[in-house]
């Protein structure tokens, strides 16, 4: 199984659309309402529902739709890449798309990026200390 993990604005759902459009993977992208935000049985039977399904070749996700652990999970096939798209880039990506469909309110606050690069960086540091290989895709909208 190939992993795509990637923060808000990273293109995550273009890379989605455009491997399932021009038939390049089976790619499936997790996605959770904010109601389900931690809930690790959710997560966790999700995960699994996905990386068991023989018809599909790869996971596109946001760390947090991830259960706690999920890595210690994969065998040596799989791979991870990371999206990393600079926090400047990812803000006014987030900006256009807020004017795109003329949002009064901020779709996403500043505390909340700053948590989800926090976020990333745990991840990088768990995987760094599992000895799990990883590539990071340095990318820019």
């Amino acid at each position: 199984m190939k992993f795509i993990i990637g923060l808000v604005a990273s293109g995550k759902t273009t890379l989605y659309r455009k491997l399932n459009e021009e038939k390049i993977c089976n790619a499936v992208e997790i996605e959770l309402p904010n109601s389900c935000d931690g809930d690790e049985k959710l997560q966790k039977k999700l995960f699994y529902l996905y990386y068991n399904n023989k018809n599909i070749d790869m996971i596109i996700s946001h760390p947090m739709y991830l259960y706690r652990g999920w890595y210690k999970r994969l065998n040596k096939n799989d791979t991870i890449k990371i999206l990393n798209v600079p926090k400047e880039e990812r803000i006014k990506s987030i900006d256009k798309r807020s004017k795109e469909i003329n949002s009064k309110q901020i779709l996403f606050t500043e505390g909340f990026i700053d948590f989800e690069e926090d976020m990333l960086e745990q991840l990088i540091k768990n995987l760094e200390y599992k000895n799990i290989a990883f590539e990071i895709e340095n990318l820019e909208n």
